[in-house]
């Protein structure tokens, strides 16, 4: 079947949908560094989202290397399989609610106290060589 130029193709249009989900997906999960600790994502998602990741490639991978009689179309499959790898990154890289990345002020909780037990010592201390005065 041949299609002429001016003439509807479906499998096109499904191609070119196909393709701009990719790039989008492409581009958020290169962008997802910027953007990771502001996504809040249910506790323990990062297995379900490597099982979305895992399966986006078990979809993607037969589909691209054969012609697999099984999918209706590949650019189909390859839609499912962006999708899938794009929540699943997602699912990955959010943030969970008992993660709270805004409260760190860079010390420990610990530190104050030690610090403050440091100076005292030191000051208390008595220099071990002599000093060189007379």
């Amino acid at each position: 079947m041949a299609i002429w130029l001016g003439e509807y193709s479906p499998i096109e249009e499904v191609f070119a949908f196909t393709l701009a989900v990719g790039l989008v997906v492409v581009a958020a999960v290169a962008l997802s560094p910027a953007y990771a600790a502001q996504v809040q994502v249910p506790e323990r998602s990062e297995a379900v989202g490597a099982a979305f990741v895992a399966g986006a490639l078990l979809l993607a991978l037969p589909a691209a290397l054969w012609q697999v009689a099984v999918f209706a179309s590949r650019n189909e499959v390859f839609l499912v399989a962006f999708v899938l790898l794009g929540l699943g990154a997602l699912l990955i890289v959010g943030n969970e609610p008992g993660d709270d990345p805004g409260t760190d002020d860079g010390d420990p909780p610990w530190w104050p106290e030690f610090e403050h037990d440091f100076w005292s010592y030191t000051r208390s201390r008595r220099p071990l060589a002599p000093s060189g005065r007379r």
